[in-house]
C-alpha cells in the first residue's frame, strides 16, 4: 500500500527536476502568433520532432548519471528541449499514449518551462502541449534572481 502512496509524489518530483533542467533555451524555431482576443497574442513554438530510435540504454544512462553542482550559463538548443519535453510527457503513438504512464490514461501532469532566451521570441513561461509537440507562451518576462 505504501508503494502506491509514494509513486505519484516521486514522479512529480522527477518531472519538477526535469522542468528545472530546462531553464534557458536559445535556437532558431518556428514561432507562430495567434490572436487570443483583441488586445493580446499567444506565441506558439512548434518543436522539432524527437528522436525515438537509438540513444543510450537505460542501464548505461543510470550508471553514468551524476549530479552537477556547478551550472553552466549556456543555453539549451531547441532540439534538446524538444527531446526533454517529449521524454517527460510526449505522445508515443496515434492513440495518444505518452512516455509516462497514467492511471486510466488521464495524464493529469502538465509540464511548464521557464525560458530566458528563445531566438525570435520573448523570455517567459511556456506550457508544453504534447498533442502537437509545441510550446505555448503563458507569461512574458524574466523571472528569478537574475531578472
Amino acid at each position: 500500500m505504501s508503494k502506491v502512496k509514494w509513486r505519484y509524489p516521486l514522479l512529480i518530483a522527477a518531472l519538477l527536476g526535469l522542468v528545472a533542467t530546462v531553464a534557458v533555451i536559445s535556437d532558431g524555431s518556428t514561432v507562430q502568433k495567434s490572436r487570443t482576443n483583441e488586445s493580446s497574442f499567444q506565441t506558439s513554438i512548434i518543436l522539432p520532432p524527437p528522436h525515438t530510435d537509438g540513444g543510450a540504454y537505460l542501464n548505461k544512462a543510470l550508471e553514468e548519471r551524476r549530479s552537477i553542482r556547478t551550472l553552466k550559463n549556456d543555453s539549451l538548443t531547441l532540439e534538446t528541449v524538444s527531446q526533454l519535453l517529449w521524454a517527460a510527457q510526449g505522445i508515443t503513438d496515434d492513440k495518444g499514449h505518452r512516455t509516462t504512464g497514467s492511471a486510466y490514461e488521464a495524464y493529469p501532469l502538465e509540464v511548464y518551462i521557464l525560458a530566458g532566451n528563445i531566438t525570435n521570441s520573448t523570455a517567459g513561461v511556456y506550457h508544453y502541449k504534447p498533442q502537437n509537440h509545441s510550446l505555448v507562451q503563458v507569461s512574458r518576462g524574466m523571472f528569478g534572481p537574475s531578472s
